[in-house]
């Protein structure tokens, strides 16, 4: 077994003996412990992963301290019995009954960007996507100019509205959330780009367009946390014109990441997402790195790894021209593929994003 995976079972270990001791908390005050708990552990990792040191023992070391926090309120029978736990499990853990599912995770969404200002909505999303593409030698104007696009899992329309001002025809959006439509609309509306924008309900899953119906499709996100996502795969290439052009994000898998984020989801099933999201307003977060923290806390992902999602998409019948592997400074694919040290590790595959063409 190589160093990285000794490493990342240590981190494990350790991440399976906080969800054990999160289990004694009983008392209905707990919520803002266990909330206190998961953002700063979650928080933690921008403190720690940036620096070139080694990762895995800073973490271990933090997750201990939370296991700590926890047994010491235990041990000196701090907690209350006035308010009796109730418990929470979210739908989100069980995709089987797919309806369920699929409004509840809009639903978790939408709560978030209603108070999204337009600086962070309009300017931040068009920077970042342009900036983004350029660095990846990619002209985001040229590739987007004239055509009929598809933003596949809009939700708040940021990027369907960045695409129509990159020159795009016609951008439709689609997402699960009917107020996430709503709201879509309105922005389009402040931004003066609704005579070639438009939106509606659907599921990435199951398309409410005729096949052939787009010359390119975004999908940045999405696909990670549907019920099928070999499914949507397939019915993107269906909707998409011969020869049009399918960008497609995805989080690939292995790294620390995926361990810390995976147990304190686990965690976060007691704990209402209202309340977190309340939490995090109280303590002034960003609401660009609320909806980040909730989609990480709350939202399942269905990690795939590199080579899992080129096969997804060749077998769907995309041929993938490209991958996009600079970024921001912030973001994870940067410090992997110019090999920061122990990126790998934080990180595994990191952020997948492909640009395919339907054959």
């Amino acid at each position: 077994m190589s160093e990285d995976k000794i490493k990342l079972e240590q981190f494990k270990e350790v991440c399976t003996q906080l969800i054990d001791e999160t289990k004694t908390l009983n008392d209905g005050t707990d919520y803002a412990l266990k909330a206190y708990l998961c953002v700063n552990l979650f928080m933690s990792h921008l403190e720690i992963f940036p620096s070139d040191a080694e990762p895995s023992g800073p973490m271990i070391k933090k997750v201990n301290d939370a296991i700590q926090i926890i047994r010491t309120v235990n041990t000196e029978s701090f907690g209350t019995s006035f308010y009796p736990k109730k418990t929470v499990v979210s739908v989100l853990s069980d995709k089987q009954n797919k309806y369920e599912f699929e409004d509840e995770l809009s639903t978790l969404f939408s709560n978030v960007w209603f108070n999204m200002t337009d600086d962070i909505y309009f300017e931040e999303s068009y920077d970042s996507l342009v900036e983004r593409f350029k660095l990846n030698d990619l002209d985001a104007t040229t590739l987007f100019q004239g055509k009929k696009v598809l933003d596949a899992g809009c939700g708040s329309g940021k990027f369907a509205c960045a695409i129509s001002r990159l020159g795009a025809r016609h951008v439709t959006g689609v997402d699960l959330n009917k107020n996430s439509i709503a709201f879509a609309g309105k922005q389009a509306v402040k931004a003066n780009l609704d005579h070639k924008m438009d939106f509606k309900t659907g599921s990435v899953c199951e398309l409410p367009f005729d096949t052939d119906s787009f010359d390119f499709i975004w999908s940045n996100g999405v696909i990670h946390h549907t019920t099928d996502y070999s499914g949507a795969i397939k019915d993107i290439y269906r909707v998409l014109k011969k020869g049009g052009q399918f960008f497609i994000y995805v989080n690939g898998r292995w790294g620390m990441l995926e361990v810390l984020t995976d147990a304190l989801k686990e965690i976060c099933r007691s704990i209402p997402p209202s309340f977190i999201k309340n939490y995090c307003e109280s303590i002034g977060m960003h609401t660009g790195r609320i909806y980040w923290l909730i989609d990480n806390l709350y939202a399942p992902y269905e990690w795939k790894s590199r080579e899992d999602v080129i096969s997804i998409l060749e077998n769907a019948g995309f041929q993938v021209n490209k991958q996009l592997t600079r970024g921001l400074e912030i973001d994870q694919i940067e410090m992997v593929s110019q090999n920061i040290p122990y990126a790998r590790l934080k990180y595994g595959d990191a952020q997948l994003k492909f640009l395919c063409t339907k054959n």
